[in-house]
């Protein structure tokens, strides 16, 4: 047996999945040393059976056991309502050690809400477990100053009233009346909140120019996004003019007075292989700030076509301390690679470069090396004739190592390569439902449920509650995309561990008037603290338009449902009395004619 099988044995209790560590021969500190001793993925294995394994894992990682358990739940088409509502209380209970993380636990939320018109009990369990979070008058003012009005982090608050507003709008019934209740408590919350905070009077402040400042830069950001998706070579070639144009400016201003020659405006020579131009690395930045409101497949094609383009994006990937499966993925998350081999060799010759560059291997071998392993991931993934015979790793390494000088590819590294591009490490995220894409997804999930099942075959988790959805139904389908959003959360977590980044930590509040640390500080003698009014006027602008969708939205599905009609009303009412008391005429309008609506019906 080897050495990490026989240390996990030792960590992990002799009855999987009882929750407790019931075998005393060693004490839980000595098995909690030797947790620490085996690999991120043996950890994160023994963290969700072991009592031992939670206590001794970091906050991060014990989050991804929680995940890697309702991901092992859904596999196995358990009914995973308790694996997710685990998920929730952990986040709340953890939520000053996971500020980073939160918003992608968020996503998960989101994705289970939107795509559960078959496993009701999962979506009711979201929706009522996103309300929890979002639940109280404090958390609510919390989320949105940490995240909606910093502009280096993701929104929460609005994407969270946008999942609740459409589940409203599904044709289920119950997630529909759960959906509009929440929204009707966070309403009721945010009058509450206004009403103590005195916002109702002053105008202006700190928050609410953050907000603005927020507002601004997103307009800005999916303006730059729609001229590139329009036309991607006219967006770079912009962009490498102005800085050009500023670049000659710059130099004008630094030529000595008595200088009388000017400086061209001709292209810049070019930069060494390895080197991009500040055009192009001011480029990429965008591109990588634009994330998905960009088009992959464009991105994909733009970069191909220009070199030191590619170059800029892999360098601000930063590669470093990263192995080469873990590098291609963290590159394609945000493009998409064109069909066309030399566009495909383009993209292996960069990553080699600057892969190999930022970890001390030769870049000649590393491209040799990214290309074999795209051409691995073809063999053993691509439509196959009768007959053929997928690649071992035996041929693998036999011919990798024949085109390589010798030590330049470790025989583990092409070992640990192999067996992440067999189970699917390369592969492209399929097409939506109903394109072509499914059976590919069908396929994989099918996979990742036969593990399950081996799960429950050799012990590691109970069996009471399986079930078998034919692999025909819609539950099959919203099972397959459930367990890739746990996956893709899972994947959040761990690869900064995997790629030697560490467990990220909580970034540092600005002490200012902006840290939602004090928002809760500073009120004299029972007085509301400073500036939270005027936070509750910015998180009301956010708000209201998601609300009054979802109110209206609620009114329309009601039909003979009263009592769904009774809280579509409620809401708009409350809406109506927030906007006046903030004195807001043109939102207090829309409510009212949303009102006038309903009670003409």
């Amino acid at each position: 047996m080897a050495a990490a099988e026989i240390m996990r044995e030792v960590v992990v209790p002799p009855r999987h999945g009882s929750g407790s560590d019931g075998d005393e021969r060693m004490p839980s500190e000595c098995r909690a040393h030797i947790w620490r001793c085996l690999s991120l993925d043996e950890q994160l294995s023994c963290s969700a059976v072991s009592a031992t394994g939670r206590r001794a894992a970091p906050v991060v990682l014990r989050l991804a056991a929680i995940v890697w358990r309702l991901y092992t739940a859904i596999v196995r088409n358990e009914l995973s309502t308790r694996e997710l509502s685990s998920l929730v209380e952990f986040v709340a209970t953890e939520q000053k050690q996971l500020v980073e993380q939160f918003p992608a636990v968020l996503n998960l939320l989101y994705s289970f809400i939107r795509h559960t018109k078959a496993l009701i009990a999962i979506g009711q369990c979201a929706v009522e477990s996103l309300a929890q979070v979002l639940g109280s008058t404090r958390r609510l003012s919390e989320v949105f100053a940490q995240y909606d009005c910093d502009v280096a982090r993701p929104d929460v608050f609005e994407p969270a009233l946008e999942a609740l507003a459409s589940a409203v709008a599904s044709d289920v019934p119950l997630l529909r009346r759960t959906a509009l209740d929440s929204l009707v408590g966070i309403t009721r919350s945010i009058n509450l909140g206004i009403r103590e905070s005195g916002a109702s009077t002053g105008v202006g402040g700190p928050w609410a120019a953050a907000w603005a400042e927020r507002e601004r830069r997103r307009e800005e950001a999916k303006a730059n996004a729609g001229a590139f998706n329009r036309d991607p070579e006219g967006w770079w070639r912009q962009r490498r003019e102005a800085r050009i144009e500023t670049d000659a400016l710059s130099t004008t201003a630094a030529l000595p007075s008595s200088s009388t020659s000017a400086p061209s405006l001709g292209p810049e020579a070019p930069a060494a292989a390895s080197t991009p131009s500040p055009a192009a690395t001011e480029a990429a930045r965008e591109i990588l700030e634009l994330g998905a409101q960009l088009e992959r497949g464009k991105v994909g094609e733009l970069l191909c076509k220009h070199k030191e383009l590619m170059l800029a994006y892999m360098h601000h990937c930063d590669l470093r301390t990263t192995a080469l499966v873990p590098s291609f993925r963290r590159v394609l998350r945000g493009l998409s690679l064109p069909g066309e081999a030399q566009h495909i060799d383009v993209f292996c010759e960069c990553l080699g470069s600057v892969w190999g560059r930022a970890n001390g291997v030769d870049p000649d071998a590393a491209h040799i090396f990214a290309f074999s392993l795209v051409m691995l991931s073809t063999d053993l993934h691509s439509a196959r004739n009768p007959g053929h015979e997928a690649m071992t790793y035996e041929q693998f390494a036999r011919n990798l190592s024949s085109a390589l000088t010798e030590g330049h590819i470790t025989e583990r590294m092409m070992r640990r390569s192999y067996e992440q591009v067999r189970d699917g490490a390369l592969l492209e995220p399929r097409s939506r439902p109903g394109k072509s894409g499914d059976h590919g997804d069908q396929t994989r999930f099918a996979k990742a449920r036969a593990r399950g099942l081996r799960m429950v075959r050799d012990g590691a988790l109970s069996e009471s509650r399986s079930r078998r959805p034919s692999t025909e139904s819609g539950e099959y389908m919203e099972q397959a995309r459930l367990a890739k959003a746990c996956v893709r959360l899972r994947n959040a977590l761990l690869d900064p561990l995997r790629e030697g980044g560490g467990v990220l930590s909580p970034r540092s509040e600005d002490p200012g008037v902006g840290s939602a640390a004090l928002l809760w500080s500073g009120g004299v003698d029972g007085a509301p603290p400073p500036h939270l009014a005027d936070l509750w006027r910015a998180l009301w602008s956010a708000a209201w338009a998601p609300l009054l969708g979802g109110f209206s939205a609620g009114a329309h599905a009601a039909g003979a449902d009263e009592e769904l009609l009774m809280l579509a009303l409620r809401g708009l009412q409350l809406g109506c009395e927030v906007s006046a008391l903030l004195s807001e005429a043109d939102q207090a309008q829309a409510f009212s004619m949303a009102l006038q609506q309903l009670a003409s019906k």
